[in-house]
């Protein structure tokens, strides 16, 4: 961040408390991410694993930023706080040369859709997928009714796969 002072320039860092990006990132790298696989196959809660606490702008600000410690979609955010709900792993890679996660489909601008006023074609999406590897329907679900208040969106698919699933 720069400030003017004149003709001037004066450069300043913006610390971290100040800089939610940098504390949430802070927060994920002082984790032991072996423990939190660990939790999240082995919790019977499916609730994820707290990364701090973080106001609904701070969220937003680490979703839109490119500085991410862990994929925001792997987390979600809750009741004024930040949770891991799942990590990337072998098990996604796989599945995604088939089904993207957090993926959305809409229709082709040519075959005579009308999308929802305020939204740009490329937003019009009428299907969004979620996969949930360690996720279960406790953190789908509430994902699912998020994007049935979406403009336009007719259809959410859910996938769940168990923790015990494997690859052949």
């Amino acid at each position: 961040m720069s400030v003017a002072y004149g003709g001037e320039v004066e450069a300043t860092q913006i610390s971290a408390p100040t800089n939610p990006v940098r504390r949430i990132n802070n927060a994920l790298r002082s984790m032991n991410l072996t423990h939190v696989q660990t939790a999240l196959f082995t919790t019977h809660l499916d609730a994820g694993v707290k990364v701090c606490n973080a106001t609904k702008s701070d969220w937003n600000r680490f979703v839109n930023s490119e500085y991410q410690e862990l994929m925001s979609r792997s987390m979600m955010w809750r009741d004024g706080a930040i949770y891991i709900v799942e990590l990337p792993g072998r098990i996604h890679e796989v599945m995604n040369q088939h089904i993207e996660p957090d993926e959305s489909f809409g229709p082709a601008p040519n075959i005579g859709a009308v999308g929802p006023a305020n939204l740009d074609w490329g937003e019009f999406h009428t299907l969004k997928i979620e996969v949930g590897v360690s996720r279960g329907w406790a953190l789908l679900d509430p994902k699912a009714i998020h994007w049935a208040t979406f403009p336009g969106v007719a259809y959410i698919l859910c996938i769940r796969i168990s923790a015990h699933f494997r690859v052949c």
